[in-house]
């Protein structure tokens, strides 16, 4: 499947849309795909020649839900994501997804392989849209005012069909497979470079995002856990697998980066980059991704 790319349909904190054009050069085409910090998922969805086997993972049972859900009915999420920037829908809808009542649908996310809700998805995807920043779900972004200074957000934007948008991603994303759970649970030689679906000379890409370690940054992300150095660690272990391909994301002077790995910097302006105190601003000056020895130069 040639040329299948597809724009995501929600905005997202450290979404890598704009360098997504460049971690593909450095892939190239390959068999294999794992991403175990889903988020948006910008860069699969960017990807001109998608792998035979693509594995995504995301510890948020929201992100999780909408993407089974838009794969499993499209126009059933387009029907609950499909109405206009409303301050009380946005506190109630708010409210409602956060609330005990929802508790169960946690539990089925992270048991259930084959759950999910389109109520929620489509509600929570109109939400991150229509919310200011990174405050959709979190307890400061409960009185929040909507979106109001552009001309759309995601799924808001003046010229988007949701319908046809969410048709689309769910044929490029037909055969992926969602887990939702800890990024380490697809990260096992069996699902990697010794996936039994691979040929003797195919080659894995694994695009690594976590949250990035930084102490003092504003707390952005729903599920906020502190794996930076552990995802650092397996990269650094598998960095010179020539059956792997790795792109690290992360700020630069983090954590030491061996010679032979490439270094590219790049600037997240504008948009979600910008949320936060005035560290939040300045880190997004600091963007940084690091490429293998085996990837493409």
């Amino acid at each position: 499947m040639k040329n299948k790319k597809v724009k995501s349909c929600f905005p997202f904190f450290g979404g890598k849309s704009r360098v997504a054009e460049t971690v593909w050069s450095r892939f190239g085409e390959v068999s294999n795909y794992i991403e175990p910090f889903a988020g948006s998922l910008a860069v699969l969805l960017a990807n001109p020649s998608p792998a035979k086997i693509e594995t995504v993972n995301d510890k948020n049972c929201f992100i999780a839900n909408f993407f089974r859900a838009v794969i499993a009915d499209p126009v059933g999420v387009a029907k609950y994501a499909d109405s206009p920037v409303n301050e009380a829908d946005l506190h109630a809808r708010h409210k409602w997804l956060v609330s005990d009542a929802t508790a169960e649908f946690k539990v089925l996310m992270h048991s259930d392989p084959d759950y999910y809700d389109l109520k929620n998805a489509g509600w929570w995807v109109w939400g991150i849209g229509a919310s200011m920043g990174s405050s959709w779900l979190n307890p400061h972004g409960v009185n929040s005012l909507p979106m109001l200074s552009t001309a759309g957000n995601g799924i808001h934007g003046l010229t988007y069909d949701i319908t046809e948008w969410f048709l689309k991603i769910q044929e490029r994303m037909r055969r992926v497979r969602v887990a939702c759970g800890d990024w380490t649970r697809i990260m096992s030689p069996s699902v990697t470079f010794a996936n039994k679906g691979l040929g003797e000379k195919e080659i894995t890409a694994v695009f690594l995002d976590p949250p990035y370690h930084l102490k003092g940054r504003d707390k952005v992300y729903l599920e906020e856990s502190d794996v930076f150095k552990d995802v650092y660690q397996w990269a650094m272990d598998h960095g010179n697998n020539p059956k792997i391909r790795i792109a690290l994301c992360g700020y630069e002077n983090d954590l030491p980066i061996p010679s032979d790995w490439e270094t590219f910097s790049w600037k997240a302006n504008g948009g979600f980059a910008n949320a936060g105190e005035t560290r939040g601003r300045q880190n997004a000056m600091k963007e940084t991704i690091w490429f293998s020895p085996h990837c493409l130069k």
